[in-house]
């Protein structure tokens, strides 16, 4: 069955003023009021926050970005399914105390889980701390995850949903220097892998961080970045 959901990432949400975002807020606004309009009918089926969707910054910002954010997505009149961000957690991916204001706005079970909708698997991946976590205990425990998710689910199509990137979108030299941090790409040779192995069932891959669009085609997977608002 054909179906149409919507992706957001790297609004930064953001408590304080004045935003350290230009705006973020009411693009925020506009947003779920976009998602609600009566001419978009049918509405999609679901929004998926593919991660920095507060700016948090530091730990003390967490909760509160958070909670303005539930207030925001307490108007939105379909469901939505987070992804953590390196904002939402200040790339302590696995981390309890950091990632607590998350996982109580949203439950625990919302940081590596899936969702199947109309015969199509979601995968939500948490990478937030690419590179520097996976080499970690953390990274272990979630390329485990998902390599029993992908193995566990070969008849069925599905889209991964992570924040950062799985591969380069740009040109790697270029996209290295302008971007300014490691993580242009999650640079994990694992978990890109287990996407390699399970391509005829990949359809897509989505993530955001770079605050740039880009596609990539992989072995017939399409990687696909949005730059957000």
């Amino acid at each position: 069955l054909l179906f149409r959901f919507v992706q957001w990432n790297d609004v930064h949400i953001d408590e304080t003023r004045p935003s350290s975002y230009r705006l973020a807020n009411e693009k925020m606004t506009y947003l779920v009021d976009w998602a609600n309009r009566a001419e978009n009918q049918p509405r999609p089926d679901f929004v998926i926050g593919i991660g920095d969707m507060i700016h948090g910054g530091a730990i003390a910002g967490l909760a509160p970005d958070i909670r303005l954010q539930k207030s925001f997505l307490a108007d939105l009149k379909i469901p939505f399914y987070p992804v953590i961000g390196n904002h939402e957690n200040v790339q302590q991916e696995g981390n309890a105390s950091y990632e607590a204001p998350f996982r109580e706005a949203f439950g625990e079970d919302r940081t590596n889980y899936t969702l199947k909708h109309k015969g199509l698997l979601f995968v939500m991946l948490n990478n937030s701390g690419a590179p520097s976590a996976n080499s970690r205990e953390v990274g272990k425990r979630r390329n485990e995850w998902f390599r029993s998710v992908l193995d566990g689910s070969a008849d069925l199509p599905k889209i991964v949903c992570c924040h950062i990137p799985l591969v380069p979108l740009r040109d790697e030299s270029v996209l290295k220097k302008s971007f300014g941090f490691v993580s242009y790409a999650a640079q994990d040779e694992q978990l890109l892998g287990l996407v390699d192995q399970h391509a005829k069932s990949t359809v897509a891959v989505l993530s955001g961080h770079l605050h740039l669009t880009g596609v990539v085609t992989r072995n017939g997977v399409n990687h696909v970045s949005i730059s957000g608002t």
